[in-house]
């Protein structure tokens, strides 16, 4: 394990301590990731509210105080803290920029973790190749220009497949807490994020028995107390108006699900139409290559397999879902970038060796 310079769960371990080390380690790319998606994200997207359909519901609710909780609040509760924050006038136009921001920080920390998790599994090179293909992937650059939830939803899945695995390296109540909170993140983005909590609970239960196979005490109870903690200070609303939390939740179950919107279902033909505009054929090669990668090496990682377990699992729950827009797709264009950004360095390792030796380089 130590000359390998990796631990015993698979991981590659900090080299240094503190944020002058971090930075000198994996810190520098993910700080490189953040600032260069923030910068893209947040070019011209200052155009008027009412471009967006259905921007005008979400301003009101900002500039009010109002919720209707058809969705959790982290998206609506940053808008307003960057307005008081930035003490800037509450109009309409500066509610739904400051929306926006929160969405571009969003996506800017989504590929910064995405970038991360490259590096504690593979490696620096994996942490360019996922933190680029991540950044430049067409629909997680579009929908950061919007007033919409979903990537509030990718960065609570990043952050969680983040933490997952730094748990699973290093099982400590630290690590039980920031997990915790990357999935109270990913719920407080959109409802479905709690499927980061599920996976959660199950790399939790997983991780009772050591590599010695000795069993070990996990702290359950830091991981629920982080968890609950963070989403009840985020969504801290829900907590003071139960039943308007109940009834709005009720009113959005009720019309994503109404009848008069199954005709389509399973929608195979919207997914493969989506698929072929927005995702390049070579990123499905290269996410199959890490796909069968892992299958032949028989990782003992769960985070690598659940990479392209939920994404599968997620895209099977859109295919039947009544209700589906092009932006539901985004937690699984963007695995399939994060995919794609692991195989294309594990493929050149693979194939530059063999074609030295074909062609006697």
């Amino acid at each position: 394990t130590e000359a390998t310079g990796h631990d015993r769960r698979g991981g590659i371990p900090d080299a240094h301590r503190g944020i002058a080390g971090w930075l000198r380690g994996p810190g520098w790319i993910a700080l490189l990731f953040f600032v260069l998606t923030l910068f893209l994200t947040t070019r011209n997207n200052d155009y008027p509210y009412y471009y967006e359909k259905d921007a005008h519901s979400k301003v009101a609710q900002v500039l009010s105080g109002e919720r209707n909780f058809y969705h959790p609040l982290l998206m609506l509760n940053g808008a307003d803290a960057i307005l008081r924050v930035c003490n800037l006038e509450r109009t309409e136009h500066n509610a739904v920029v400051a929306g926006r921001w929160v969405m571009a920080l969003c996506t800017a920390v989504a590929v910064a973790a995405f970038s991360l998790l490259g590096y504690r599994l593979r490696g620096p090179l994996t942490a360019i190749s996922v933190g680029v293909l991540v950044m430049t992937d067409n629909l997680v650059f579009e929908l950061a220009h919007f007033f919409k939830e979903d990537p509030a939803l990718l960065m609570g899945l990043a952050l969680s497949f983040l933490a997952m695995q730094h748990f699973w390296e290093r099982p400590t109540r630290g690590s039980a807490a920031w997990l915790g909170a990357a999935c109270a993140l990913a719920v407080s983005g959109k409802y479905v994020g709690i499927a980061a909590f599920v996976l959660a609970l199950a790399l939790l239960w997983m991780a009772r028995k050591g590599a010695d196979g000795q069993r070990r005490a996990i702290p359950w109870g830091i991981f629920l107390l982080s968890f609950a903690g963070l989403a009840a200070l985020i969504n801290y609303q829900i907590i003071l108006r139960i039943p308007e939390f109940i009834g709005g939740f009720a009113i959005e179950m009720n019309d994503v699900t109404r009848p008069s919107k199954r005709k389509d279902i399973p929608h195979i033909g919207q997914a493969i139409d989506v698929f072929d505009k927005l995702v390049h054929p070579w990123i499905f090669l290269l996410a199959a290559f890490q796909i069968g990668l892992t299958i032949v090496r028989r990782s003992r990682r769960p985070v690598e397999w659940m990479l392209f377990f939920y994404p599968a699992i997620f895209l099977l729950v859109l295919l039947f879902s009544p209700r589906l827009f092009t932006r539901h797709f985004l937690p699984v264009i963007a695995f399939l970038s994060v995919l794609a950004g692991f195989g294309l360095p594990a493929l050149v390792e693979w194939g530059w060796p063999r074609l030295k030796r074909r062609y006697d380089w």
